[in-house]
């Protein structure tokens, strides 16, 4: 990074490129100048000290500090030679509020002897950030791999603080400290170089231009590409053929157009922002190449951006030579051998074939010619390219001579040995008689005769007939159809009385259990065979209802098995109910399935004729026993409820005042009490 010139108290940038402003130069694109400041911070930040004060290795690690004046800008960097992990420290940096920058970034030149020490594996590098009074205690902001980065060549490592520490960074401090970690190879003896530390929102990447003999070109616009796509971003090489395009985030190539060809600096994108973006070569190894032709038959060639050497075309071109001579055979030792003057097979130009059709042709002053061409044939549209290309005998439209078109009513002619004839009809037309002079008379789609086709007659059988479209339209009488779609037999049904076409060609009346017939159109069943029914009354479906066995329908149609607390089943044409249990069918009636409830009702308790005696008594019906509430001086004492209280307890000598109490030596029971 170039050196600034300093007061006591230098002002570098923290929102895009921290140290670039530099002598001799200016600062990138991005920059906006706000206070950060510290004793010489551009030289610390920019890695422009002469000495290796303003770093320091800490924790330590394992390696050493030195200045080289290899930079990525300004005039020094700071080389790490690294054992292994190595924190590098800043000296305290101190911030008047200034807007900072959203993304941290930094250059770092891999050693060339990595290669052979450590091959594909390069280590990687870390950064930090600490400042107590801004709330930032030793932040890590990220880590980049170095292993895909090209060795001996600057490139940007680019990492995005959280928004939160991007708030610190904005705010007021005065003991910011970066720490970047170098982490190599243990067995790595040249140094890591560092350059140029900036705080940004876009990355400078670096491209070379140089030509075919590896010289520096200056003046050449560089365009970052984002795969195949151009963007807006474009450098123009400098005199030492470097070309610095700031980037935006986003993934980049970079390529330079000239003379319509455009080379890229690689197949795929490298440069990664944030990321690392290494830096890019672009070799335009046709710059100042000039490709002249190798003779007056010849063009001049074209370069090949791939080699840079001129591919001139080994074939003449002889139009340049004059005098009507061509390279037709592509043989460059014999050049132009063709004379495209009077050559029939190469007539006004190379593979121009004069036509030999039905002719012997002759190419004059580079035009076919045809001479007299064979019997039967004409060359009828004047052209010698296809010859005499009409055959005079069976062409219609030149039948016999050019011009003499053929005619027929209403279809193609033919033209056979030179003689007009009429063969294929239009559609829709026919030659029913057979006769030339008529051409093809009838129209097909409308004539009754000859509806569709000759002798195709539309039949008057029950119908009015009419042609349409080709087809037999036939406007049958009232009580007639056409079931089997033959225009012969016209209208061939009745439907007032045919059983399998009643009202309507394909409407069967069902024979279904019975004997069917078609009645002014209509399908009636007319005799049901034994045990069925017609119920629906609908000829369709005959008679449809076995009544011996339909609960619905039971010996005759509407009989319904009540299924009145009970499952109803009809058999041998009788209903026969399943009784649910507590139920019974007490009146043998069907109609009213079983009707009684034989838990509770005194006349039925639990089964048919089970009364309940009102004997002396009050009684009940529960869950089908018989419950007597006896009257005073009265007692059930058989136990059956079919004769209620039957003993009077009052005056029984053998049930005195109570069932089995026996008056005893001739006593008698007066007031339930034996004396």
């Amino acid at each position: 990074m170039m050196k600034a010139s300093l007061s006591n108290k230098v002002t570098l940038v923290m929102l895009a490129a921290l140290g670039a402003a530099c002598s001799g130069e200016g600062p990138e694109a991005d920059v906006t100048t706000q206070a950060l400041t510290a004793p010489d911070v551009d030289r610390v930040l920019g890695f422009e000290a002469t000495t290796v004060s303003d770093w320091a290795i800490v924790q330590n690690g394992p390696g050493t500090l030195s200045v080289s004046t290899t930079v990525s800008q300004g005039s020094h960097s700071l080389a790490v030679t690294s054992h292994g992990y190595v924190p590098v420290q800043s000296v305290a940096l101190s911030s008047l509020g200034s807007r900072v920058g959203s993304v941290i970034r930094y250059d770092i030149m891999l050693p060339a002897e990595l290669k052979q020490i450590s091959p594909g594996k390069y280590g990687a590098t870390q950064l930090y950030l600490n400042s107590p009074s801004a709330g930032l205690n030793n932040v890590y902001i990220g880590q980049a791999e170095l292993s895909p980065l090209p060795l001996g060549q600057w490139n940007t490592i680019s990492f995005t603080p959280t928004a939160a520490v991007l708030t610190k960074l904005r705010g007021t401090y005065t003991d910011l400290r970066v720490t970047i970690v170098v982490n190599a190879p243990y067995n790595a003896t040249k140094p890591y170089l560092l350059d140029n530390l900036r705080f940004s929102d876009k990355t400078l990447a670096l491209i070379s231009v140089s030509d075919g003999s590896n010289h520096a070109l200056s003046g050449i616009t560089v365009v970052a590409y984002s795969g195949s796509t151009p963007t807006s971003n474009t450098g123009v090489s400098d005199s030492t053929g470097v070309a610095k395009i700031s980037l935006p985030a986003g993934s980049y190539r970079f390529a330079v157009t000239e003379a319509g060809v455009t080379t890229y600096s690689g197949p795929t994108n490298q440069c990664l922002v944030p990321g690392t973006c290494p830096a890019a070569t672009i070799i335009l190894k046709c710059h100042g190449v000039v490709c002249s032709a190798k003779d007056i038959c010849h063009t001049a060639g074209t370069c090949d951006p791939g080699t840079g050497v001129c591919s001139n075309p080994a074939k003449p071109n002889c139009t340049l030579c004059g005098g009507g001579q061509l390279d037709c055979d592509g043989n460059p030792a014999n050049g132009c051998e063709t004379n495209v003057n009077s050559d029939i097979d190469h007539c006004g130009g190379c593979a121009t074939v004069c036509s030999s059709t039905n002719n012997t042709p002759t190419c004059v002053a580079g035009q076919c010619v045809v001479n007299q061409c064979n019997v039967g044939y004409g060359n009828c549209n004047g052209s010698a390219i296809d010859g005499c290309e009409i055959n005079l005998m069976t062409n219609p439209a030149h039948c016999g001579a050019c011009g003499t078109v053929c005619s027929a009513n209403n279809g193609t002619p033919s033209c056979v040995n030179g003689q007009c004839v009429a063969s294929t009809c239009n559609a829709g037309f026919a030659d029913c008689n057979g006769l030339s002079l008529d051409g093809c008379e009838i129209n097909t789609t409308n004539n009754p005769l000859n509806c569709g086709g000759c002798g195709n007659i539309c039949s008057p059988n029950n119908a009015t007939p009419s042609c349409t479209a080709g087809q037999c339209i036939e406007n049958c009488h009232a009580g007639f159809a056409d079931c089997n779609g033959w225009a012969v037999d016209g209208c061939e049904i009745s439907i007032s009385n045919n059983a399998f076409n009643c009202g309507g060609c394909g409407i069967v009346c069902s024979a279904n259990n019975g004997t069917p017939s078609c009645v002014a159109g209509q399908c009636v069943a007319s005799t049901c065979n034994a045990g069925f029914a017609d119920c629906n009354g609908s000829g369709l479906d005959g008679c449809e209802i076995n009544t011996t066995n339909n609960p619905l329908n039971c010996g005759s149609c509407g009989n319904i098995c009540s299924p009145n607390n009970a499952t109803p089943s009809c058999v041998a044409s009788q209903c026969i109910e399943s009784c649910n249990a507590g139920f019974a069918d007490c009146n043998s009636g069907a109609v009213d399935g079983c009707e009684v409830n034989i838990m509770n009702d005194l006349f039925n308790c639990g089964g048919c004729g089970n009364v309940c005696s009102p004997n002396n008594a009050t009684s009940s019906c529960t869950a089908g026993q018989c419950i007597e509430t006896c009257h005073a001086g009265f007692a059930d004492c058989n136990g059956s409820g079919l004769d209620g209280c039957e003993i009077n307890i009052l005056n029984d000598r053998s049930n005195c005042g109570g069932c089995g109490q026996a008056c005893t030596g001739g006593q008698t029971c007066v007031s339930a009490v034996c004396q």
